[in-house]
């Protein structure tokens, strides 16, 4: 059986033109924008799904996925202010809580304009893995168009009488290809990740290419953890992208420390560059929370965490 089109098979899915961008959302799976497209120039700008099965299978694949909290936590356990938390094994093979409790669920559409989509998730007791995070909050992702992209706002509210441990991030895929060209704001070194995929405490220079220059992502493996301050021949905090069409521009919150990028083998046009508010397994790294990210949400309070996709079209198409 051939696959149905997205259109066809997400029901409650949307389309959605704005300021010269055109874009799919589905509120069912994670409130995510799963295409955005340059429409004068035809250039995806995000990695699209082919079919439903596509989603189902990888929801942290496609668009940006929402990570609440992001990244891998060892066994999926750790202490927080005295109180244990207890996350699902979502990564059998290394026995980790993987992407959170947001990045495959269905989120409410609250309001739609000419310009802008906004989503909401609510997480409650009702929930069965509430025994685990015993904290209700709400998570409100807006996506605003403009002439020069989209800007992407996320407020995390924390509803429950108790501080809650903060961390955000967002599994976000581009779209890639034999021409594109990629280079994101970096440190002068990775962090080293160990057999499990958790820092090992230890940073390591760069093994073959600096991110901070202009590279080809297709083609290789390209899956780093790093720090995300601004650097050289990039002076803002995030990453560049150069099609043949034009320049995308992913401007990050200054609240997002760290990147996670994962591109799978490297063959299938795409690479995930993975702005994140803590670094990976945070709530288990005895390091000052200066040092690791980790941030506290005092009750009835809330967290606004904003980041931009800009696209420059350029004058002329250019050759390679």
């Amino acid at each position: 059986m051939t696959p149905r089109s997205i259109p066809d098979a997400i029901d409650d899915g949307f389309d959605f033109a704005s300021h010269g961008f055109s874009a799919r959302f589905c509120p069912r799976a994670g409130g995510n924008i799963h295409r955005f497209r340059h429409e004068a120039t035809g250039q995806p700008l995000l990695r699209e799904p082919k079919c439903w099965s596509d989603v189902t299978d990888l929801p942290e694949g496609y668009g940006i996925p929402v990570l609440f909290p992001p990244t891998r936590i060892r066994d999926g356990k750790f202490t927080f202010q005295g109180r244990s938390y207890e996350l699902p094994i979502s990564e059998e093979k290394t026995h980790n809580h993987l992407h959170g409790l947001a990045v495959n669920q269905p989120w409410t559409l609250l309001e739609k304009t000419s310009d802008s989509v906004t989503f909401l998730f609510h997480f409650t007791q009702e929930d069965p893995r509430f025994a685990g995070f015993p904290h209700e909050f709400l998570l409100q992702r807006q996506y605003l168009f403009c002439d020069a992209g989209l800007v992407h706002t996320m407020t995390v509210r924390n509803l429950s009488g108790e501080t809650m441990p903060l961390g955000l991030g967002y599994h976000t895929a581009f779209f890639c290809s034999q021409e594109t060209r990629c280079r994101f704001s970096t440190g002068d070194q990775m962090i080293e990740i160990g057999d499990r995929h958790l820092p090992t405490g230890r940073e390591l220079p760069w093994p073959c290419q600096d991110p901070r220059t202009p590279f080809n992502p297709a083609g290789a493996p390209f899956n780093y953890h790093a720090t995300t301050q601004p650097s050289t021949g990039l002076e803002f905090r995030g990453c560049e992208l150069v099609y043949p069409t034009g320049t995308l521009q992913y401007r990050i919150d200054e609240k997002f420390a760290f990147w996670y990028t994962w591109d799978g083998k490297g063959d299938d046009n795409f690479l995930c560059l993975e702005p994140l508010s803590w670094i990976t397994n945070a709530p288990n790294d005895p390091r000052d929370p200066a040092i690791t990210g980790l941030r506290s949400l005092e009750p009835g309070d809330h967290a606004i965490f904003t980041d931009y996709l800009l696209f420059q079209p350029h004058q002329r198409p250019l050759t390679t």
